[in-house]
């Protein structure tokens, strides 16, 4: 009777606050997610704003491998790039916010403001991607990371876990859709 509840507290409280490894687990069915969103929204974009253009990944990707190879991609576009891209929008309007917050009210910002910052930094994140067009895919993966970012940062008193959280998820998105491409070019 006394091993059932502490496991009973254990359980509620991964339930209510998942632990990294969960996040681990399930990051195979994020990024697959991540990439069933993006194709949605490029059908979204020509079914619905066909004369919006959105720049195209995938004549980049091409030239990078053929012209840097495989290691050098791998390490700007895995690593590097969602390090830098989340660190700064991700990290740092969150953080700032928070810090902002907490320095003039003394509590964490309400959900509405992270709200806000969420879908600024999201239609900026889109935006650096390839201009307006690219708001509905690239921004909508943005809004993705930065739920994932606000999760695991236990909505910012763990920042540097959201950050990593995110950067892993960024960079595993950016894999996945590099292997796509190679199997695709493969295919031509």
């Amino acid at each position: 009777m006394t091993f059932v509840k502490p496991a009973l507290h254990w359980l509620s409280r991964t339930a209510r606050d998942p632990p990294f490894w969960v996040f681990i687990v399930l990051l195979p069915l994020l990024v697959f997610l991540c990439q069933k969103l993006s194709l949605g929204s490029i059908r979204f974009m020509k079914a619905y704003l066909p004369d919006l253009t959105h720049s195209s990944r995938i004549v980049n990707y091409s030239a990078i491998i053929q012209s840097t190879g495989l290691e050098s991609m791998v390490f700007k576009n895995f690593i590097v790039a969602p390090l830098r891209e989340e660190f700064w929008y991700r990290f740092v309007p969150f953080f700032s916010v928070w810090l902002a917050w907490w320095a003039w009210k003394r509590e964490t910002p309400p959900r509405l403001v992270a709200a806000f910052v969420l879908i600024v930094t999201s239609v900026w994140f889109g935006y650096i991607h390839g201009g307006f067009g690219n708001v509905p895919i690239q921004g909508a993966l943005g809004l993705i990371f930065g739920l994932v970012y606000l999760k695991m940062s236990a909505y910012g008193r763990k920042p540097l876990l959201g950050l990593f959280a995110a950067v892993l998820l960024h960079g595993a998105y950016n894999f996945y859709i590099a292997l796509r491409l190679q199997h695709y070019l493969a295919g031509l």
